[in-house]
């Protein structure tokens, strides 16, 4: 009989889009291979509550502020964690009858915490780390860093594995105790290769603004362009993406800020390379993993990257001097631009044949750490 999987999401894949949810379904897609799949997320609309296919759907708790600042006090949690923690989802978890729950985000993962159904079966993914978002923004937000980086590292305590795509935040886990935590070597399925030397000089940037990684990364964009600009007159800069609130500002020439659009192909097929100078990382990963499956070279610092320099082997431009360097290398030298492509798109379609990836996620949803350690606070 085959084991049943039941992920905990907090974006149903038919509402949300974004890079964690298409990792998500990836995720979920190769656990497929392995376990009977289904899910329950949280939803935002009346029309995607109830069963949905292989998806259940549950209100998304409200951003209640005052509520939640009385939850988190009373509870000891930070406010995001105990936002998360719904009756609703609990209830649910409680009425699911499944080997594995899998926590989509450690927050998630209180729920599943929370219902007695739950213990000793719970796996968390935990995508990017909340606490690191809130220690690299200057709102009042950062504040409650630490509050944030205690829930993950207590929620993966309750865990019998846990995920990470990122090294750093793996390394952290375990110097915290949690030894059970396991890399997630994802890169995606090979698409058709874009023929890079055929591309004009135009540069890609893509991320939701309205994520603060993103728009940081824009504005940093925008500071380093003239520079690039002003060596290959040519060029252009597409932004591409949600856009914040209070936007980016004034836009040198050669800048295109195009917000969201409806489909990213056109742009694909016409960059000469993406770009991401990031300073938080997780904000393009997706993207970068996206492109790197197309051949699309790279100019990324190492929050961009992260991990992924040695699954894809790939090269970080931290410096500011380096960075526009490169783009403009690539801008200059379209046989380069096309190495580089041509590399990249090989070393991820080896990859994908080996069935790296698969492994990974076999590995960890088969491996369980020490008894978990229940902290349900409140």
């Amino acid at each position: 009989m085959i084991s049943k999987a039941y992920f905990i999401l907090g974006k149903h894949p038919s509402e949300r889009s974004g890079g964690d949810v298409t990792l998500t379904k990836l995720v979920m897609n190769i656990a497929s291979e392995a376990y009977s799949v289904s899910a329950v997320a949280f939803v935002e609309s009346d029309e995607y509550l109830g069963r949905r296919g292989q998806i259940y759907g549950i209100k998304k708790p409200p951003k209640n502020v005052l509520h939640i600042l009385c939850d988190s006090i009373r509870s000891g949690r930070s406010t995001i964690h105990a936002r998360f923690d719904s009756s609703a989802l609990r209830n649910h978890l409680s009425s699911i009858d499944a080997g594995k729950f899998v926590a989509e985000h450690s927050y998630m993962a209180e729920a599943a915490i929370s219902s007695e159904n739950c213990a000793n079966s719970l796996w968390i993914n935990t995508h990017v780390s909340e606490a690191d978002v809130l220690r690299s923004t200057q709102t009042v937000r950062s504040l409650e860093y630490r509050a944030v980086l205690r829930d993950e590292i207590r929620t993966a305590k309750a865990a019998q594995a846990v995920g990470c795509f990122d090294r750093n935040e793996l390394e952290r886990y375990r110097t915290r105790g949690v030894s059970w935590v396991r890399p997630l070597d994802i890169t995606f399925p090979p698409a058709d290769q874009v023929d890079i030397g055929q591309t004009p000089q135009h540069l890609l940037f893509i991320g939701d603004q309205t994520w603060r990684p993103n728009f940081v990364a824009a504005q940093n964009l925008l500071r380093l362009w003239p520079a690039i600009k002003q060596r290959v007159p040519g060029a252009r800069l597409s932004i591409a993406g949600k856009q914040s609130q209070q936007g980016l500002g004034p836009t040198p020439d050669g800048v295109d800020v195009l917000g969201f659009v409806d489909s990213l192909e056109p742009l694909l097929l016409s960059s000469r390379a993406l770009v991401a100078p990031v300073d938080t990382g997780g904000g393009v990963r997706v993207k970068i993993l996206e492109t790197s499956a197309r051949g699309i070279p790279l100019v990324g610092t190492s929050a961009a990257i992260g991990s992924l320099d040695e699954a894809l082997d790939l090269r970080a431009f931290d410096e500011p001097t380096d960075f526009v360097e490169r783009c403009v290398q690539l801008l200059q030298d379209p046989r380069e631009a096309s190495h580089e492509g041509d590399a990249l798109y090989s070393r991820n379609l080896e990859r994908w044949k080996n069935r790296v990836p698969h492994t990974s996620v076999a590995n960890w949803l088969q491996s369980s750490g020490p008894t978990p350690q229940f902290d349900r606070k409140a």
